[in-house]
């Protein structure tokens, strides 16, 4: 790892080190910059700002997932389960930092934030988080197109819960976790149900609408 690698790091693991214990509103630039033993100088030319921190934690989040994602899945895993161990999965690897997710989660909806799950900023990240989303429902008999538009409909609703975890204080985060049982048992049966002959037209409406509110993936 070269010296600016390095520096980098160093920055950001004093960054999340002072998020996880003094919050995301208490803790400065100068204080990581100080906690670092690095000038405030040096740290802005890494990150502009704490968001910029910020925004590198959900791609590393995002890069994690789909690292362990593969893992979950067998030849004979169905849908349901596979909706249910790659939700779980996120939250699992989001949990050691729901106090910094609770401070910023307002910014994942505000709009014209650079932290909002909808910026162009986080293009990149949005698109593979539906990627994985898309893999999990691969059994479904749907065009690669259909896919992706039921994915980006799963990606919104897996906002929601995610938005529920970070407020979530039952043990452990019980009841997000039944949630996300419950919200897959619901939705894999709509899922294969929108394959048939019958229901092609809500699906095909289904389709247009995501479309329409710009919610499939961009290049």
């Amino acid at each position: 790892m070269r010296a600016g690698e390095r520096k980098r790091e160093l920055i950001y693991a004093t960054a999340m080190e002072l998020f996880r214990t003094k919050g995301f509103e208490d803790t400065t630039m100068r204080g990581i910059a100080e906690r670092a033993g690095i000038s405030l100088g040096s740290a802005y030319h890494y990150y502009a700002s704490k968001a910029a921190i910020v925004f590198d934690y959900y791609s590393r989040l995002q890069a994690e997932h789909e690292a362990h994602v593969e893992s979950l899945y067998d030849e004979a895993m169905e849908v349901e389960a596979r909706l249910v161990a790659v939700t779980k999965l996120k939250l699992e690897l989001a949990r050691p930092d729901r106090k910094l997710l609770i401070e910023v989660a307002t910014a994942l909806v505000r709009p014209g934030d650079k932290l909002s799950a909808f910026s162009e900023e986080n293009t990149d990240i949005r698109n593979r988080s539906i990627d994985v989303f898309a893999r999990a429902i691969e059994a479904v008999p749907l065009t690669e197109e259909q896919r992706h538009a039921f994915a980006s409909l799963i990606w919104v609703a897996h906002l929601g819960i995610f938005l529920y975890f970070v407020h979530d204080e039952s043990h452990e985060q019980a009841r997000t976790f039944a949630l996300v049982e419950d919200a897959a048992r619901l939705l894999t049966p709509l899922l294969f149900l929108a394959t048939t002959t019958m229901a092609a037209p809500v699906a095909e409406a289904a389709f247009a609408a995501i479309a329409k509110a710009g919610l499939l993936p961009k290049s």
